[in-house]
């Protein structure tokens, strides 16, 4: 991806992941109508390919020359051209006050992403599937022959019902993604999985008002082989990894950066990097504690959350709710804690290699441009 934006530095883009297909497909809950929020993707189950491409028609859609409708476009145009399609009451509905503040007058779709079906793609961990809004829910636990199979195969539909504008959500590259790279956009990690989430992240470090559409229809992406979901009973922790210590760190340099500029944006944000790659082995692990804990302590409220709201859910997925609460994943004791922790050497050598990245890349970037 590092090369892409170089090579393209200056130019508007598109990256398709190497195992999909543009086979463009009507997606179960497509509707008409237009929505501004940052509210995440919804969620569709399906038993097989075959049952995804028997109830998913295909639709007759460019899907490159929809990416690129929209890819760029400043707020004020995307309010112009889609907003009809949705009354006012219906657009606000959903605004929060974070919504509000993302939104400003330069606002600018600086990435597209449509829906996917089949391999949604991305590290999605199971508990993500036990906290699932009311109406995907009522699906997901339909019966337990059901939901056994929809907790072990990969085969759903991930996205948005209508054509929105993100005030924020994650980026991912799982399908068709399009990228605005005419304004200096920032590095990725080069080798490590999650590059995707990290783009998006940092660009919107940079960029506190841009923005992302979501197209509501679908492209397949099937995995061969399958992959499964890893099972809720695994016994073994899920492993703290470097990207998303890294993420974390970009997540609190937000509240502490007050440059204006892009570039001057990206100079901090190298700074905070290389601090954190220099600091002391005990500060660092304090740290790595700190991000692991809470993260296992946002898991276990919104499952507990869960767990309140639905008194009346099936047994079965109850008893799943609770032994995901009662094991590896969610136990803050200090042993538990240390063996999940990421390896501190790679953390920083990952934050030094980035910090680095950082500080020369608006160069490389603009004597790239410079060349177009």
């Amino acid at each position: 991806m590092n090369h892409a934006l170089l090579a393209r530095a200056g130019e508007r883009f598109l990256s398709i992941d190497d195992d999909v297909v543009l086979d463009v497909r009507q997606s179960p809950l497509q509707r008409d109508g237009f929505a501004i929020s940052g509210a995440r993707d919804r969620m569709y189950f399906y038993h097989s390919r075959d049952d995804i491409l028997q109830h998913c028609p295909q639709l007759d859609h460019d899907p490159v020359a929809q990416h690129l409708e929209w890819l760029g476009r400043p707020l004020p145009r995307v309010l112009a051209d889609a907003s009809a399609a949705a009354n006012a009451n219906d657009l606000c509905r959903g605004l929060t006050m974070g919504d509000l503040e993302r939104l400003d007058h330069s606002s600018r779709v600086v990435f597209t992403q449509n829906a996917v079906l089949g391999d949604p793609g991305s590290s999605l961990v199971p508990y993500a599937l036990l906290s699932l809004e009311q109406e995907d829910f009522a699906r997901f636990t339909q019966s337990e022959e059901a939901y056994r199979d929809f907790t072990r195969r990969r085969h759903i539909w991930r996205g948005q019902p209508t054509l929105r504008v993100a005030t924020e959500r994650p980026l991912t590259f799982s399908t068709l993604a399009g990228i605005d790279n005419r304004q200096l956009l920032p590095p990725t990690t080069r080798a490590l999985r999650n590059e995707d989430l990290l783009l998006g992240e940092v660009t919107q470090f940079l960029y506190p008002h841009a923005l992302m559409v979501d197209l509501p229809w679908s492209l397949l992406h099937f995995r061969d082989p399958e992959k499964e979901w890893l099972p809720l009973s695994t016994p073994a922790a899920f492993a703290q990894d470097a990207i998303h210590v890294l993420l974390e760190i970009v997540a609190d340099a937000l509240s502490h950066c007050h440059a204006h500029a892009a570039r001057d944006r990206m100079a901090y944000l190298a700074r905070v990097c290389l601090d954190w790659a220099r600091a002391s082995e005990a500060r660092l692990r304090a740290w790595l504690e700190h991000q692991l804990m809470d993260t296992r302590s946002r898991m276990s409220f919104q499952l507990r959350v869960a767990l309140e709201e639905r008194p009346n859910a099936p047994d079965y997925w109850r008893r799943d709710v609770l032994a995901f609460l009662n094991g590896p994943n969610m136990d803050l004791s200090k042993s538990a804690i240390a063996a999940g922790l990421a390896d501190a050497s790679l953390v920083r050598d990952t934050l030094e290699a980035y910090g680095h990245a950082l500080q020369v890349w608006p160069a490389l970037w603009e004597a790239c441009a410079d060349r177009h």
